[in-house]
């Protein structure tokens, strides 16, 4: 990890471990899974502080042969659903 994040919670245990970083970024390893997650605010952008930990992480243990990548987004809009229905045209 760079040398400027601090951590802020850690949890380590023959089965899992948990590594959270004060800016937003998470680790949570287990036996079959590795997810790794960010917490970015309102926008999109083309990279993020996860991209290049990650791929070193997968870099230096290729023997750990993980069998699905997933990329997901977890998105809160404030607007109520009426606007949502109106915005997309359903009725």
């Amino acid at each position: 990890m760079p040398d400027n994040w601090k951590v802020s919670e850690t949890l380590t245990s023959p089965a899992a471990s948990v590594v959270r970083y004060t800016n937003g970024v998470n680790w949570e390893i287990d036996q079959s899974r590795l997810q790794v997650s960010e917490n970015v605010g309102p926008e999109f952008k083309d990279i993020y502080k996860i991209h290049r930990p990650v791929k070193s992480y997968l870099n230096t243990l290729p023997h750990c042969s993980y069998q699905n990548l997933g990329l997901n987004f977890q998105i809160a809009i404030p607007k109520p659903q009426v606007h949502l229905l109106k915005q997309f045209g359903a009725s």
